[in-house]
């Protein structure tokens, strides 16, 4: 089954429980899709995520160009950070569990072929 193109937001409607969207590919034919307040911010912070200043889209997998780690100087936390963006503080021993998880994943993936995913 080849997957169809909406192309245009015919209509949207707020529902007690989320909301609704009528779209419609080239062809005109519309679908209706109800989709729960759950789904609508989930799909909000993926779509917001890949949309790129110039209206183009990016890859659902955000990778970052520059990662650090350090410490925090008052405090007894680990700090990582990404991009520019404000630095996570671990403790510790989170920092260890999140470390020693990041090699056993990062040898998990190198170890088995790529997959496709879309």
């Amino acid at each position: 089954m080849s997957p169809v193109t909406f192309t245009t937001i015919v209509r949207t409607e707020a529902t007690g429980t989320g909301i609704t969207l009528t779209l419609a590919d080239a062809k005109g034919q519309e679908m209706v899709m109800a989709i729960p307040f759950p789904l609508v911010a989930a799909l909000s912070g993926v779509l917001s995520d890949c949309v790129q200043s110039d209206g183009q889209i990016s890859d659902l997998t955000k990778m970052p160009k520059h990662v650090a780690v350090g410490r925090a100087t008052h405090e007894e936390v680990v700090l990582l950070r990404f991009e520019d963006d404000i630095p996570y503080g671990l403790s510790p021993a989170e920092a260890k569990k999140v470390g020693l998880e990041l090699v056993a994943q990062s040898d998990t993936v190198r170890s088995r072929a790529p997959r496709r995913i879309m």
